[in-house]
C-alpha cells in the first residue's frame, strides 16, 4: 500500500493522516496490552477523523483500514480462485451504472500481499511487512481485525456518504488505492501508476448502492463485494432486508458525519454496531467530516457507534483519547479553517449580484492572461447558490455572458442531468466554472480550484466552512497564510452584520471589495472609445450584459 501511494503522489502523508495512523496504533497497542493482562474487552474500536476541508481525511481512515483488511482481502482473492474475474483496466462503463468492479486480477501464484509500509516512519504504528499465510509479530494487519472466515459473501468495510457523487468520487479512490486506474489516467506501460506495479490483494471488489435502479440490482452483493460504498438510505434498506451479514462487517465508515449519521435508521445502528459486541474479532468505526462536533461525537456514543471507552479524536494538530461519552475533546473538534485561503466580502443589491459577479471573473480572467503565474493554471472557479432553481437560472446567464471565456456547468443532483458526468467533466477540466449548491458538492475534492463564491449568506459556520473548503486542498495553493485560494461572498448589506459574526468564530479576517474602484465597467470592457480597435465591440458587450444580468436596471 505504502509503495501504490508513493505511485500515486500520496506517498508523504499530511499531518492530519499521521495523526489518524497513530490513533489507530495506539488502540491496537491498547487492546493487546488488555489481552495480555487477560482482561476482557470488548473488540470495538472507534476513531474520529476531523480537520479543515481538503486536509486528507479520506486517505487518513482508508490507509489503515486498507493495511488492516489486507490478509482478509488476500485470503479471499485466493478462495475466489478461478471465479475472479480479470477485468479491463477502465471504470468508464461503471460510471454509466455502478454495479461491481474489480480492482485489476492477475491469475498466479501465491504473492506477498503487502510490501513494508513506511506511511508514518514511527515505530509501531503503520510499519508492518506481511507476506500471504505469514504473520509477523507487530504487524498492523489482518489479525487485529479478523480473518475473512470460510467464503466471500458481504462487505468486510462499509462505506456511508451523504450523495451518490461523492460515492463515485470515494469508490473511484478505493479503485485506485487497490491499483485500479480510470480510463482517464491510464498512461504508458512505463507509468508508476500502472496496475502492473501494484503487489498487494488483487480483484478487490468494491460495490456502490446509490440509485434506485442500483438497489433494485442489490442480488450481486451478497455474492461477491469487499467494500461497499453505499448512502444511508439504501443502507437502511439493505439492513432491513437481510441484504448485508453484518456479523462479516470489520469496519464502518461514516463520511460527512455531520450530515450523515442522523439519517442511519435506529434499526440498523441495532444490527451493525450495537450487535458489534457480540463480535469475536475487532470491529472498528471511522467518524469523518470536517465539523465533527463534540455534541456530535456524544450522540455517536449514546447510540452504541462510537465507544467511548476505546475511541481516539485524530486531527491535524493532535490526537487524543476520548475519555468520556459526553465529554470528547471538545477543543480537538472545534471548526477549523485553512489559514492560507483570502477571504473577500463584496456588497452588492440583489439585482446586481449576478452582473458584479461576472464582472469579477471576467477581471480576473484578463489579469491572469496578462500575467500568468509560475506554473498556474487558469481560474478554475466554484459558485454557489442558495438552491438548485438559483443554480439552474444562474446557469443560462453566466454560459451567455461568458461565452468564449469560461466554460460553465452546473452539479444538480436533483434537478439537473447527468450530475455524475459533470462532475468528471469538471473534475478533469473540460469546464472552468461549476454553479452548485451547498449540499451538492459536499465533501467533493476537485483539484486546481482557485476561487469560491457565494451568492448568499451560509445558513452558519459550518456550511461556511465547507464552501471555502473547495479551495486550499491537498496539492494546491494555500498552505501559506494569505497565499491561498480566494473566497469572495457577495452579500446585501443587511447581511454584513452576520458575516462578520461567522468570521468571529471562525477566526479569518476579511477584506471588503472596492467594486467601483477595481471592477469598473473599464477594467473589463475598456475604455469605451467606440472609435478604438475593437472600441464598438467592447461597448456592445457592455451593454449585453448590462442587459442580459439585470434587465437593464443597473
Amino acid at each position: 500500500l505504502s509503495d501504490r501511494l508513493a505511485d500515486l503522489g500520496l506517498g508523504v502523508p499530511t499531518t492530519a493522516q499521521c495523526h489518524s495512523f497513530e490513533a489507530v496504533g495506539a488502540l491496537i497497542r491498547e487492546n493487546e496490552e488488555a489481552q495480555e493482562a487477560l482482561i476482557k474487552r470488548p473488540p470495538n474500536m472507534g476513531i474520529i477523523v476531523t480537520g479543515e476541508p481538503g486536509s486528507g481525511k479520506t486517505l487518513a481512515y482508508m490507509a489503515p483500514l486498507l493495511t488492516a483488511l489486507s490478509e482478509s482481502l488476500g485470503a479471499r482473492q485466493k478462495m475466489r480462485g478461478k471465479r475472479v474475474e480479470d477485468l479491463e483496466d477502465e471504470v468508464d462503463d461503471w460510471l454509466a451504472r455502478m454495479k461491481v468492479v474489480s480492482s485489476p486480477s492477475l491469475v498466479g501464484g501465491d504473492r506477498t500481499q503487502a510490501g513494508r509500509s513506511d506511511l508514518v516512519g514511527r515505530e509501531g504504528v503503520v510499519d508492518a511487512e506481511v507476506t500471504a499465510g505469514d504473520e509477523k509479530e507487530g504487524a498492523v494487519a489482518a489479525p487485529n481485525l479478523g480473518r475473512s472466515g470460510t467464503d466471500t459473501r458481504s462487505p468486510l468495510a462499509i462505506v456511508v456518504v451523504p450523495s451518490r457523487e461523492l460515492g463515485v468520487q470515494t469508490a473511484l479512490e478505493i479503485y485506485k488505492f487497490v491499483g485500479g486506474n480510470t480510463r482517464r489516467e491510464l498512461g504508458k506501460p512505463g507509468d508508476r501508476t500502472n496496475s502492473l506495479r501494484y503487489k498487494g490483494p488483487r480483484g478487490v471488489r468494491i460495490a456502490g448502492i446509490l440509485t434506485d435502479q442500483e438497489l433494485e440490482d442489490r442480488r450481486l452483493l451478497p455474492i461477491d463485494v469487499d467494500l461497499l460504498v453505499v448512502t444511508p438510505e439504501y443502507l437502511n434498506e439493505l439492513v432491513a432486508a437481510g441484504d448485508i451479514d453484518h456479523s462479516v462487517a470489520r469496519a464502518v465508515v461514516v463520511d460527512e458525519a455531520d450530515v450523515t449519521l442522523g439519517s442511519i435508521a435506529d434499526d440498523a445502528v441495532e444490527k451493525i454496531w450495537t450487535k458489534a459486541g457480540q463480535r469475536t474479532f475487532s470491529f472498528v468505526t471511522f467518524l469523518v467530516g470536517a465539523s465533527v462536533t463534540a455534541e456530535l461525537a456524544a450522540h455517536a456514543a449514546d447510540r452504541n457507534i462510537l465507544p467511548p471507552n476505546a475511541s481516539y479524536v485524530a486531527t491535524e494538530v493532535t490526537y487524543e483519547r476520548v475519555l468520556a461519552a459526553a465529554a470528547p475533546t471538545t477543543d480537538s473538534l472545534r471548526l477549523r479553517l485553512d489559514p492560507g485561503l483570502v477571504h473577500r466580502a463584496l456588497l452588492a443589491p440583489a439585482d446586481a449580484a449576478m452582473l458584479r459577479l461576472t464582472r469579477m471573473l471576467q477581471a480576473e480572467l484578463l489579469a491572469h492572461d496578462a500575467d500568468p503565474p509560475a506554473g498556474g493554471g487558469r481560474p478554475r472557479v466554484v459558485v454557489f447558490f442558495p438552491d438548485e432553481a438559483t443554480a439552474a437560472r444562474a446557469l443560462t446567464l453566466m454560459r451567455d455572458a461568458l461565452w468564449g471565456e469560461h466554460k460553465v456547468c452546473a452539479l444538480l443532483p436533483n434537478t439537473g442531468k447527468t450530475p455524475v458526468d459533470i462532475m468528471e467533466q469538471f473534475r478533469y477540466g473540460a469546464t472552468s466554472v461549476m454553479c452548485a449548491t451547498p449540499s451538492s458538492v459536499r465533501g467533493l475534492d476537485f483539484p486546481g480550484v482557485t476561487h469560491v463564491y457565494t451568492l448568499f449568506l451560509p445558513v452558519d459556520s459550518t456550511e461556511y466552512l465547507h464552501l471555502a473548503g473547495r479551495v486550499g486542498r491537498i496539492g494546491q495553493a494555500g498552505s501559506g497564510a494569505g497565499n491561498g485560494g480566494i473566497v469572495t461572498s457577495i452579500l446585501e448589506q443587511e447581511k454584513l452584520d452576520e458575516f462578520r459574526d461567522m468570521a468571529t468564530n471562525l477566526g479569518f479576517q476579511y477584506t471588503e471589495v472596492d467594486y467601483e474602484g477595481t471592477y469598473a465597467p473599464t477594467a473589463v470592457y475598456g475604455a469605451g472609445d467606440v472609435g478604438a480597435e475593437g472600441g464598438l465591440d467592447d461597448v456592445r458587450k457592455y451593454l449585453e450584459d448590462l442587459a442580459l444580468l439585470t434587465g437593464g436596471d443597473s
